[in-house]
């Protein structure tokens, strides 16, 4: 029996997901290891074929953000170290048993894990205010790393908040700064080696400095350049979906949910298989937003509803079937991200999973 599946579709293109890779590469240095966030199904992306890719190339780390994200690339097959950033520490089975390694970000969760061989990822708070150690917590946390030998410290880390923007580049110096001098006193009281990691993706290219003994590459992956001049980067993803049905509006008649968007001349319409349950979000409404259909960009009419969105054909040729882009090379995620007053990231990890995933390579 053919399976009958929801047309609407995000193409994950793998080549170009290897492009991206080799592009950043080349700004990192030789001896710099890589660790690949593959988190939120790789920023919505799809988790293991990513994660495939990606452990083909030799990376030394995959990072996810819940325990539950790497036990299930772990039974998908993957086999590369997991860094699970915001792990579940009431079960301590998946890190002992299954090479999936938890960070420690405060001294309860180095409580829990310090009765069984462990190797743990610590993570400083150097002023974005999130989750972390401190610099005045390094003295305790030396003598508990040193009364509790069955710990083993792979890596100390921290976040760059804003190193994206050159304005604030004097806060980003006084973070690694600070993350520097954390790591020279950790180095010397604890006297175990480990890998030294601080820089994003933006990071890579803004602060060469800073790449340590590993870099973090995210958003970059998948053809988003925070700093918005990369040409090399492309989108991997192209969200799609089609035309179910094209009908007339008269003038003065209504759209949607709420009538809030009036036809002032006579409309022709086309309702699309995508709605915010999909992931259209419906800050898109009345205007906002626009699908790319047959070359031409149609704006969205009316609210988006959860599994249909209604946009303005009326100077469209198209039919019943045609495909619809809804983000890809045009328009791009981060044009629609402008258009929702919201950033890319949003945009990509809120694809569903009710929209099927269908890889390939050029």
């Amino acid at each position: 029996m053919k399976k009958n599946t929801h047309q609407t579709t995000l193409e994950v293109n793998l080549t170009r997901l290897q492009s991206n890779f080799d592009s950043i590469r080349t700004a990192i240095k030789p001896t710099t290891k890589i660790m690949a966030m593959v988190k939120a199904l790789a920023y919505g992306n799809g988790g293991f074929q990513i994660a495939k890719l990606l452990e083909y190339n030799d990376i030394a780390f995959l990072g996810v953000e819940y325990t539950d994200e790497a036990t299930n690339l772990r039974s998908s097959g993957i086999t590369a170290p997991l860094i699970v950033l915001n792990p579940d520490l009431n079960s301590l089975e998946p890190y002992t048993e299954q090479n999936i390694q938890p960070v420690i970000y405060s001294f309860e969760s180095l409580e829990a894990v310090k009765k069984q061989p462990i190797k743990v990822h610590l993570e400083f708070d150097t002023g974005m205010h999130r989750l972390g150690f401190t610099l005045s917590d390094v003295p305790k946390l030396i003598k508990v790393i040193k009364s509790n030998p069955l710990i083993e410290v792979c890596s100390v880390f921290s976040h760059l908040a804003v190193a994206d923007n050159p304005a604030n580049d004097e806060f980003t110096l006084k973070q690694i700064e600070e993350y520097t001098v954390i790591c020279d006193l950790l180095q010397e009281g604890i006297n175990q080696p480990f890998i030294r990691h601080i820089s994003n993706t933006a990071g890579i290219e803004r602060f060469p400095h800073a790449q340590f003994d590993m870099v973090r590459l995210g958003i970059g992956l998948y053809g988003i350049s925070t700093l918005g001049k990369n040409s090399s980067l492309q989108p991997v993803s192209t969200f799609k979906s089609y035309i179910t049905q094209i009908r007339e509006v008269n003038a003065g008649e209504g759209i949607g949910y709420g009538q809030f968007d009036k036809a002032e001349t006579k409309r022709r319409i086309a309702i699309i298989a995508v709605g915010y349950a999909d992931g259209f979000n419906r800050s898109f409404s009345q205007g906002k937003g626009y699908f790319l259909i047959n070359g031409q960009r149609a704006k969205v009419v009316g609210n988006v509803c959860m599994d249909m969105t209604m946009c303005d054909v009326t100077k469209i040729s198209c039919s019943v079937g045609d495909e619809v882009i809804i983000f890809g090379d045009n328009p791009r995620v981060e044009e629609l991200a402008k258009a929702a007053e919201t950033i890319p990231y949003e945009i990509l990890t809120n694809v569903s999973e009710r929209v099927n995933r269908v890889f390939y390579q050029e």
